[in-house]
């Protein structure tokens, strides 16, 4: 789960990023204490955390320009007073954090991203080329990953999208769904790997994909680690 704490002040920023990774464990957390900074940046966060009261742009703009872009992405405001509650409520906040109440407010706040942390490890976010809003995919359905001609597409069952990215930004994020890098060319989900002969990975769907001697030994590991640990 991809995090983003937007507070000018950064003290109070690194307390919740600091219970959130205690609680939570296997999350990546952003401190922003500018706001202009967030709004810039490309990366998709699944929730965020904004301050009402930012200079520049404030928890209002923030909120309008974060539900343009990502429906899906949770939103939960920091308030220093209660009366901006109304004015936020058309944004759909996921919850809300008083100043003066953080240790109560966060407590619950965490409890409730424990739960959908689970859910949202069933999902990956990417931009995709041609689209202004990136798109999620449940990750069983995704077949592979697969650099052509300079091009990074995902392979679905019944059809393929090209996504801004490189094999080696995502392969570390990819790793911890349950994806295997097979070739310098493909990263493959375990879930569609049928079998593995000589140097081609087998899939499901009846599709050879190229198998590096090099890695050979270890996809054929990490494949068995990843059967074994769903089981």
């Amino acid at each position: 789960m991809n995090i983003a704490i937007c507070d000018i002040d950064k003290e109070f920023a690194s307390i919740i990023k600091l219970k959130i990774e205690e609680k939570l464990g296997s999350v990546d957390v952003d401190i922003y204490t500018d706001s202009k900074l967030l709004m810039q940046s490309d990366k998709v966060y699944d929730c965020v955390f904004l301050y009402m009261d930012m200079p520049d742009i404030n928890g209002i703009d923030m909120a309008r320009c974060i539900r343009e872009k990502y429906t899906f992405t949770k939103m939960i405001f920091i308030l220093s007073k209660l009366d901006a509650v109304v004015e936020v409520m058309k944004y759909n906040p996921y919850r809300f954090i008083r100043k003066e109440h953080l240790e109560e407010d966060i407590k619950e706040v965490i409890a409730v991203l424990k739960e959908k942390s689970e859910e949202e490890l069933q999902y990956i976010n990417f931009k995709i080329l041609g689209e202004r809003k990136p798109l999620r995919f449940n990750i069983k359905d995704i077949v592979m990953f697969e650099v052509f001609r300079h091009e990074l597409k995902i392979k679905l069952e019944d059809k393929e999208v090209r996504i801004k990215a490189t094999l080696e930004i995502l392969e570390k994020t990819l790793e911890a769904k349950g994806f295997i890098r097979v070739h310098k060319s493909y990263i493959v989900n375990y879930l569609w790997i049928e079998d593995i002969i000589r140097n081609e990975v087998i899939l499901n769907n009846g599709q050879r994909v190229p198998l590096s001697r090099q890695k050979k030994q270890t996809v054929i590991q990490r494949l068995n680690s990843l059967r074994s640990n769903k089981n």
